[in-house]
């Protein structure tokens, strides 16, 4: 992926996020930049509507950097369809229920135990 400098003060942090830094972490981070430089570039995402990046991921250090008096900050520009998948993991993992037997199988390894069909069903809260 390509980066770039962005000005600190182009980046729009949402107000979700705002105010969620860890001052310690910040304050542990500024050091570490100050002896190795930023390891990894913060991802933002351009919102073409309202002309600004978007942060995406890097708050603290994003803050970090602030706290230092930098002017500008390295960034890696990720679209909004890499955001929405890479800020859901579990939505790359096959869930549970793709993993699960088709029902008739399940039904008919369910009645194969012994005293199973003989134990109520439960059904899920608010089914009828």
């Amino acid at each position: 992926m390509k980066t770039r400098h962005l000005r600190v003060a182009d980046i729009y942090v949402p107000v979700k996020r705002r105010g969620t830094a860890d001052p310690k972490t910040v304050e542990a981070l500024a050091e570490k930049i100050l002896e190795n430089g930023l390891d990894r570039p913060i991802s933002v995402r351009e919102d073409p509507v309202r002309n600004r990046v978007v942060l995406v991921s890097g708050l603290h250090r994003l803050e970090a950097c602030i706290a230092l008096g930098e002017d500008t900050i390295e960034a890696v520009i990720v679209s909004a369809r890499q955001h929405r998948v890479s800020s859901r993991p579990s939505a790359l993992k096959s869930s549970a229920r793709d993993r699960m037997p088709p029902i008739p199988a399940f039904k008919r390894s369910w009645e194969a135990i012994p005293g199973a069909a003989d134990q109520p069903t439960r059904r899920a809260h608010g089914a009828k």
